[in-house]
């Protein structure tokens, strides 16, 4: 019984080292998702930036213009209301990077992280999915974890048949009886009848259970695992259409040019301007889906 309760008390300390493994996995996966949500509002806040910038200076312009007689007052109205829509959004963004910022450093024990990336890490060359998931099932400390668990409630098996052994018993014994002293060799057996009953089936129920437990991970880390593969097709294939598009669109450049030498209004101006920055805002949030995709296929990595 001693023997087999060291055991699983030297499994059961293996099995706290594997939790902290896979705690310590689950934090810096927080970490790099959080990361990426930053770089993603790095790079957004520094279009916005200059599309205030722009905005500004086209509005001043036309301030201008108006004192001049060249402009009138309802286009300096969409002027202002589009410099106002664009101030508010890098408020609100920033605002929102900063709670980022904030849940950063509580996962980085207080210290507060001034992170300004905006291009995200290099991507490992991925293999054909059946050669990944098999990496990911061999590095998983989750199954590691489960496993240890069958190991534990086994050995808790053994020693809850151990304890339904006959225990012996032997010594000195001394006993003082109405002024008698009474001593001599002393020799017991105690046979367990009820105290054990049902513990042994119990335990075994338990290892079926851990059984199940590894099955069911091991399903659902596949799924997971597909999902996220299929995803990363689809994003890829996505970002390649918007990158084609925003080449051939080109820049802001020529429309703020068309719109000073009075080729196009100001109306006009804004809305080709919106499908330009749209197309380039969606382009930024594939990246960031794609790049969160692959950093969950890898995790095993951290």
């Amino acid at each position: 019984v001693y023997s087999r309760k060291k055991d699983l008390s030297n499994k059961l300390v293996s099995k706290a080292q594997m939790q902290k493994n896979v705690f310590r996995q689950e934090i810096l996966l927080e970490t790099k998702l959080l990361l990426y949500d930053v770089i993603y509002l790095n790079n957004k806040e520094s279009q916005l930036m200059g599309r205030e910038q722009k905005t500004a200076q086209l509005l001043q312009e036309y301030d201008q213009k108006l004192q001049q007689g060249d402009a009138n007052m309802l286009d300096v109205n969409k002027i202002k209301l589009q410099y106002l829509s664009i101030k508010n959004d890098l408020l609100l963004l920033q605002n929102e990077k900063q709670t980022l910022l904030t849940k950063l450093a509580e996962l980085n024990g207080g210290v507060w992280v001034d992170f300004t990336d905006t291009l995200y890490p290099a991507i490992p060359l991925i293999p054909d999915f059946e050669t990944l998931d098999s990496i990911i099932e061999y590095n998983d400390p989750l199954i590691a974890l489960y496993e240890q668990e069958k190991i534990i409630q086994q050995q808790q098996v053994y020693v809850q048949k151990s304890l339904n052994l006959p225990k012996l018993e032997a010594g000195y014994h001394g006993q003082t009886i109405l002024n008698t002293r009474l001593q001599g060799i002393h020799a017991g057996i105690t046979v367990p009848l009820w105290e054990n009953k049902h513990k042994v089936k119990a335990a075994e129920a338990n290892v079926d259970f851990a059984s199940t437990n590894i099955q069911r991970h091991r399903l659902e880390r596949r799924l997971d695992n597909q999902r996220l593969y299929d995803l990363l097709e689809v994003r890829q294939n996505a970002m390649e259409e918007y990158e084609e598009l925003l080449s051939t669109m080109g820049n802001t450049v020529l429309l703020d040019k068309a719109l000073r030498l009075g080729e196009i209004t100001v109306i006009q101006y804004f809305l080709e301007q919106t499908y330009f920055y749209t197309a380039y805002d969606k382009n930024e949030q594939l990246k960031r889906e794609y790049h969160k995709a692959v950093i969950e296929l890898y995790k095993y990595t951290l």
